[in-house]
Order: structure tokens, then C-alpha cells, then sequence
């Protein structure tokens, strides 16, 4: 398969610092999902933009996979989102997949515009139970690498984020402002 990001834990100790951290990134149009994480570990995710619309591909499972095991080996996972959007064309975008044992499985979304029907754990998650879309630009149009996920007017990722320190500009340079916009792209007019 063909992740944007794979990452593999299979540690049975989390280091006290993330394994893996994407700060102010686009991943998107993976034919497999935009992130795979296997084998648990520990990984952070700020203002990263994760989009996989597949009108050159086709794609039936969710972009994102969080996985803590392996056969019956279960490792510790903690993953985090903060101030992400997480959308694509599939009804179902995140897939948890966790052997069930108490505390081996901690995955947080925290003002995070999130593709799913799911319960999710996290503070000013944004679910589409609430929410049809998180209006980018232009998502679809012209050739896959040249696609627009910047944010257009009225989305519901302007001003939803919380100040990120060590963050203070978008992917493009552009400052955050005191309320930043989820996603890896600040909102401009």
C-alpha cells in the first residue's frame, strides 16, 4: 500500500518525547490512507492538513489507521491531533484499531475538524455529525499535486485551533493569529 506517512511503533515503552512529530503539513491523494500507524508508539500531529479526495484513485478505507498490535502483542499508544482538519470522500475517515487492554490505546483529537461518526476522545473535536465539510479551496480540480487545501471563507476550521507553542506560522509563513485556524493553512481574505 502507499501511506503518505508510515509510521511503526512495535516499542513496549513510550519515550518521553514524541517518536514521531508533523507540525504544519499537507498529506494528501494517498492511495492507501494519508497516515498508517502500526504497532502503536507515540506521535504528534499540529496544524497538519490530512485530505484524501480520490477522484484519480480509488480508494475504500478510511486515511487514517491507529493501530496498537500485532498478532497478540500489544503495544502502548498515544497519538494526538491538535489543531488538524482530517477529511476526504470516503462516510468513514479514521479507523481505530485497538486490542482491548486498559490504557494501551490513547488517542486524542483536540481542535481537530475530524471525518468520522465515531466517539472520539478530545476537547472542540469537530465530527460530521456537525459538520458537512471543511470548505478548502479547491480539493478536487486541476492535477493532484497542484490541489488547493488552503481554507475559503465561512469553513468551520477558521479561528477553531488554540495557540501552539513553538508554532506561531502556517506552512507558508504566515503568522497564527491569537484564535489559529485548524489545518496547516491560516485563513486569509
Amino acid at each position: 500500500g502507499a501511506y503518505g506517512i508510515l509510521s511503526r511503533g512495535y516499542t513496549d515503552l513510550l519515550p518521553s518525547y514524541p517518536q514521531l512529530r508533523v507540525d504544519n503539513c499537507l498529506i494528501h491523494n494517498c492511495v492507501e490512507g494519508t497516515v498508517g500507524i502500526y504497532g502503536g508508539g507515540k506521535c504528534e500531529f499540529r496544524h497538519t492538513t490530512l485530505a484524501n479526495y480520490t477522484v484519480d484513485f480509488t480508494r475504500n478505507k478510511p486515511q487514517l489507521v491507529v493501530n496498537n498490535y500485532d498478532s497478540n502483542i500489544v503495544f502502548p499508544c498515544k497519538v494526538s491531533f491538535e489543531n488538524c482538519i482530517i477529511w476526504g470522500s470516503e462516510e468513514e475517515e479514521f479507523a481505530p484499531d485497538s486490542f482491548p487492554t486498559f490504557g494501551q490505546y490513547d488517542v486524542t483529537f483536540t481542535a481537530t475538524l475530524l471525518k468520522t461518526t465515531l466517539v472520539v476522545k478530545g476537547f472542540n473535536a469537530v465530527t460530521t455529525d456537525v459538520l458537512e465539510f471543511p470548505k478548502f479551496a479547491d480539493p478536487t480540480a486541476g492535477e493532484p499535486d497542484e490541489r488547493d487545501y488552503r481554507l475559503s471563507a465561512g469553513s468551520p476550521a477558521i479561528n477553531l485551533g488554540q495557540p501552539i507553542g513553538g508554532l506561531p506560522v502556517d506552512k507558508e509563513g504566515k503568522p497564527h493569529d491569537v484564535r489559529p485556524d485548524a489545518g496547516c493553512y491560516e485563513f486569509t481574505e
